[in-house]
Protein backbone atom coordinates (compact mmCIF):
# COMPACT_ATOMS: atom_id res chain seq x y z
CA UNK A 1 0.00 0.00 0.00
CA UNK A 2 0.86 3.46 -0.51
CA UNK A 3 2.73 5.20 2.48
CA UNK A 4 0.90 8.36 2.26
CA UNK A 5 -2.95 8.64 1.16
CA UNK A 6 -1.87 10.54 -1.31
CA UNK A 7 0.16 8.37 -2.97
CA UNK A 8 -2.67 5.52 -3.05
CA UNK A 9 -3.09 4.45 -7.36
CA UNK A 10 -6.09 2.75 -7.63
CA UNK A 11 -4.88 0.97 -10.88
CA UNK A 12 -1.05 0.55 -9.36
CA UNK A 13 -2.65 -0.38 -5.83
CA UNK A 14 -5.88 -2.18 -6.41
CA UNK A 15 -6.58 -3.45 -10.10
CA UNK A 16 -2.96 -5.11 -11.12
CA UNK A 17 -2.64 -7.23 -7.85
CA UNK A 18 -6.63 -8.08 -8.30
CA UNK A 19 -5.66 -9.24 -11.92
CA UNK A 20 -2.67 -11.08 -11.09
CA UNK A 21 -4.63 -13.26 -8.29
CA UNK A 22 -7.77 -13.96 -10.66
CA UNK A 23 -4.85 -15.13 -13.54
CA UNK A 24 -2.97 -17.01 -10.67
CA UNK A 25 -6.43 -18.63 -9.88
CA UNK A 26 -7.30 -19.32 -13.49
CA UNK A 27 -3.97 -21.25 -13.88
CA UNK A 28 -4.05 -23.19 -11.07
CA UNK A 29 -7.72 -24.19 -11.99
CA UNK A 30 -7.27 -25.16 -14.68
CA UNK A 31 -4.06 -27.30 -14.38
CA UNK A 32 -6.84 -29.52 -12.89
CA UNK A 33 -9.89 -29.24 -14.51
CA UNK A 34 -11.34 -31.44 -15.71
CA UNK A 35 -8.76 -33.74 -14.51
CA UNK A 36 -5.29 -33.74 -13.42
CA UNK A 37 -2.54 -34.37 -16.26
CA UNK A 38 -1.10 -37.86 -16.46
CA UNK A 39 2.24 -38.67 -14.14
CA UNK A 40 5.02 -37.21 -14.48
CA UNK A 41 3.37 -33.75 -15.46
CA UNK A 42 0.89 -33.81 -12.97
CA UNK A 43 3.62 -32.91 -10.32
CA UNK A 44 3.99 -29.89 -12.23
CA UNK A 45 0.97 -28.74 -11.45
CA UNK A 46 1.18 -30.02 -7.75
CA UNK A 47 4.60 -28.76 -7.11
CA UNK A 48 3.04 -25.03 -8.23
CA UNK A 49 0.17 -24.74 -5.86
CA UNK A 50 2.50 -25.93 -2.63
CA UNK A 51 5.02 -23.27 -4.05
CA UNK A 52 1.83 -20.58 -3.19
CA UNK A 53 1.80 -21.40 0.75
CA UNK A 54 5.87 -22.07 1.12
CA UNK A 55 6.48 -18.61 -0.45
CA UNK A 56 4.16 -16.87 1.62
CA UNK A 57 5.77 -18.55 4.49
CA UNK A 58 9.03 -17.36 3.63
CA UNK A 59 8.07 -14.06 2.93
CA UNK A 60 6.71 -13.99 6.38
CA UNK A 61 9.35 -15.70 8.45
CA UNK A 62 11.83 -12.91 6.54
CA UNK A 63 9.79 -9.98 7.58
CA UNK A 64 9.72 -11.68 11.03
CA UNK A 65 13.34 -12.11 10.88
CA UNK A 66 14.16 -8.34 8.53
CA UNK A 67 11.66 -6.20 8.40
CA UNK A 68 13.96 -3.49 7.21
CA UNK A 69 15.32 -5.92 4.13
CA UNK A 70 11.47 -6.53 3.25
CA UNK A 71 10.33 -3.19 3.51
CA UNK A 72 13.34 -2.10 1.14
CA UNK A 73 12.01 -4.13 -1.38
CA UNK A 74 11.82 -2.72 -4.78
CA UNK A 75 14.28 0.05 -3.53
CA UNK A 76 17.58 0.55 -5.65
CA UNK A 77 20.61 -1.27 -3.59
CA UNK A 78 21.57 2.53 -2.72
CA UNK A 79 18.12 3.64 -1.47
CA UNK A 80 18.24 0.28 0.76
CA UNK A 81 21.57 0.74 2.29
CA UNK A 82 23.66 -1.77 0.24
CA UNK A 83 23.55 -5.22 -1.53
CA UNK A 84 21.47 -8.40 -0.93
CA UNK A 85 22.91 -10.31 1.71
CA UNK A 86 23.70 -14.07 0.55
CA UNK A 87 23.01 -15.30 4.42
CA UNK A 88 20.07 -14.54 4.71
CA UNK A 89 18.45 -17.61 2.43
CA UNK A 90 20.38 -19.50 5.71
CA UNK A 91 19.36 -17.31 8.60
CA UNK A 92 15.90 -18.16 7.18
CA UNK A 93 16.04 -21.87 7.30
CA UNK A 94 18.00 -21.64 10.25
CA UNK A 95 14.96 -20.11 12.14
CA UNK A 96 12.59 -22.72 10.42
CA UNK A 97 14.32 -25.28 12.36
CA UNK A 98 14.15 -23.74 15.67
CA UNK A 99 11.11 -23.19 15.84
Amino acid sequence: MARKRGQFRVVQHLLFPAVAVGVLGAVIFFSFYPSPPAYPFDLAAYIGVAWIPFSAIMATVEYRLHPERVLAAGRAPSEAGGGSDRNSFIEVFTYIYRW
